[in-house]
């Protein structure tokens, strides 16, 4: 399935006892990663608005963890809420 698709899939499960208020990480991350379109597309926006090389500190492991969340929900169909 689309990524764009499984991020509106996405649900926020309420704990009466959750200790934290406000958004939890997750499902804010799922929702900004799909205004990006895809999490590929956000890895290269954000090389290019950082100005940064592929061979930068980091980069590699950003990119492979972007793509571990993207093939996870639209190949795998993990819920990822």
């Amino acid at each position: 399935r689309e990524f764009s698709s499984l991020a509106e899939l996405c649900e926020e499960e309420i704990f009466d006892d959750f200790p934290l208020t406000g958004p939890r990480t997750a499902h804010w991350c799922m929702n900004f990663l799909r205004r990006r379109h895809t999490p590929t597309d956000h890895h290269m926006s954000f090389r290019t608005m950082a100005r940064l090389q592929s061979d930068a500190w980091g980069m590699g492991e950003h990119e492979q963890l972007l793509k571990m969340i993207e093939l996870a929900g639209s190949f795998d169909q993990l819920d990822l809420s």
